[in-house]
């Protein structure tokens, strides 16, 4: 009990655009490290994370983590509609294996299009949350998620 108490807790405060660029740009890189060393970014602790930093930086503006279901929606969406394209769509599906690095067949221009409009509709549906999450201004005072956190003071 204590453990999801605590959990809990953790999601429970607010970041501003700077600590949210901060933490970003730190996952990101994190990330990248990882993927050149061959470790996989794709499992829980990333989402986590993400899920986390996401939520922190909603409470800045006084909205709930459930915003997050916006992008997970939209990519789960996404995905859906790739898995349809790809088992009735032949070009797409030996295009897809080709760029997982699964196969090595021949690859039609329309297949390789259409895999590459796939992960880039994967892609902008994250980015554009990220943007929109660090752009957004959050509440001046206190909001229901306590007072606003001051990463960098001006003297």
């Amino acid at each position: 009990m204590a453990i999801a108490g605590n959990t809990m807790k953790m999601f429970q405060r607010r970041i501003g655009r700077s600590e949210y660029w901060l933490y970003t740009t730190g996952l990101v890189v994190l990330s990248v490290v990882l993927q050149y060393v061959g470790l996989s970014t794709s499992g829980a602790p990333f989402l986590f994370c993400w899920l986390l930093i996401w939520t922190w930086r909603l409470h800045d503006f006084g909205k709930t983590g459930k915003y997050n279901f916006i992008p997970i929606g939209a990519m789960l969406a996404i995905t859906a509609i790739g898995i349809a394209v790809l088992f009735n769509d032949t070009e797409f599906s030996d295009a897809f294996s080709v760029v997982m690095g699964k196969d090595d067949v021949p690859v039609t221009d329309r297949g390789l299009y259409e895999v590459v409009g796939f992960l880039l509709a994967l892609l902008a549906s994250q980015i554009v949350y990220m943007i929109w999450l660090g752009v957004k201004r959050g509440d001046a005072g206190d909001n229901a998620y306590g007072p606003p956190r001051i990463l960098f003071r001006k003297s």
